[in-house]
């Protein structure tokens, strides 16, 4: 069984080092697509779970909500707080656990998450805490990557290197997948046990490069999992991976004038209480 504490002390130790800005930058419409699928307006109460660097947040701010956002991880409650003091936003930070969120019952219009709760160990456990914190008639909602994207196929890809880490679990101890929350049907069952009208579609964040090439360079240089994993292989595997990655944006991608265009589908799914 897997152990929800070491899960989530593996998941502050990673999100504590590095800077998530360029990934923030690239999926900021998801975020606010999903703010404006909730119908988020001047005055409403705004809880961001699992908030990262704050991407619902700053939607939801900037268009009037009172927002409090809520991250895991102290350093990126930091900088979530950093980003929306520079942009003159009002939010409220505050750090917290997506599986025990630190707020009242029913105290928010709408409980939101993007590319966040997914990760938690435990779905049913966050997806019950996203409704105990949601008003009655309030919305909650969710964007994730489906089973089967480009970034599922970047995970299969990375497995074969990081496999040593996998050592001496039992097929039982695999954390659910975050790519649950971006499954239809599952979504849906998650998002129903304690709500109504689930409504699930999908979405697209795109980014451009000169080509695979430039866009595997543009990526090692600015993700931290992919400079974490420089750190962890030879040259000779991180350079294999490299390979992998850019053959994977060439079949993903699509020719746009002198160079590609990635599109990356997402899964939208609302619900009310």
């Amino acid at each position: 069984m897997v152990d929800p504490d070491a899960v989530k002390a593996e998941q502050r130790a990673f999100y504590a080092g590095g800077d998530y800005s360029w990934l923030s930058r690239w999926f900021m419409p998801a975020a606010e697509d999903l703010v404006a699928a909730a119908g988020v307006g001047p005055g409403d109460r705004v809880l961001d779970v699992a908030a990262g660097d704050g991407n619902v947040a700053v939607a939801a701010a900037r268009r009037g909500a009172r927002v409090t956002a809520v991250d895991l991880t102290p350093e990126q409650v930091e900088a979530g707080r950093a980003r929306t003091e520079a942009e003159g936003l009002a939010v409220t930070w505050v750090t917290g656990d997506a599986e025990a969120l630190p707020v009242l019952d029913a105290s928010f219009e709408h409980v939101l998450s993007a590319f966040g709760v997914m990760y938690a160990p435990r779905p049913e456990v966050a997806a019950a805490e996203l409704f105990r914190a949601v008003a009655p008639g309030g919305t909650v909602g969710v964007v994730a990557w489906p089973p089967g994207g480009f970034n599922a196929r970047l995970y299969e890809a990375a497995a074969p290197f990081l496999s040593a880490d996998e050592e001496g679990r039992e097929d039982g101890d695999a954390a659910p997948s975050p790519e649950d929350w971006g499954d239809a049907l599952t979504v849906r069952r998650l998002l129903a046990a304690d709500g109504a009208g689930v409504e699930v579609v999908t979405g697209v964040v795109s980014r451009q490069a000169a080509s695979a090439a430039a866009f595997w360079r543009e990526a090692a240089a600015n993700v931290p999992v992919l400079q974490a994993m420089r750190g962890m292989l030879s040259d000779a595997d991180f350079a294999a991976f490299g390979e992998a990655y850019q053959r994977i944006t060439a079949e993903c991608a699509r020719r746009d004038g002198d160079g590609i265009r990635l599109d990356i589908t997402y899964t939208r799914a609302l619900a009310r209480r």
